[in-house]
């Protein structure tokens, strides 16, 4: 069976879109901050359908950073100089503002993220001998 021309043309434009998108994010740092402020916002702004809601949308973050003000950070921090920048809040109890950001290292913003998180609660059922009754 053949591919349809029609699906060829869709896969020769998902190929485009992924190949220009992948430039812009390494020449273009205005593109790539704003990305990065759509993301910010959804995790944020978003209902409880995300798995990452307890920790943003759940704490009533405000978003009061624009796309300047995350470019003035990138510059302020090197962010051009790190292997793999993540934008970090210095208090995780403030919302995203201008003066609570700051650019960090991916692992280094992982480690931070699971030494601040909490650890997961695993509940027995209630069958379960060895749970105790109050």
């Amino acid at each position: 069976m053949k591919a349809r021309p029609e699906m060829r043309n869709i896969a020769k434009k998902k190929a485009n879109d992924a190949r220009r998108h992948a430039e812009r994010m390494a020449n273009d740092l205005e593109y790539r901050c704003r990305r990065l402020l759509n993301c910010v916002r959804a995790r944020c702004l978003s209902g409880k359908g995300r798995n990452d809601w307890e920790w943003y949308g759940g704490k009533n973050l405000e978003v009061t950073v624009a796309v300047q003000d995350i470019m003035a950070t990138w510059q302020r921090d090197g962010a051009t100089q790190m292997t793999r920048p993540d934008l970090d809040r210095k208090e995780s109890h403030i919302g995203y503002t201008p003066d609570n950001i700051q650019f960090i290292e991916h692992a280094d913003n992982l480690r931070k993220m699971i030494a601040t998180r909490r650890k997961r609660r695993w509940h027995r059922k209630p069958s379960d001998p060895t749970t105790e009754v109050a």
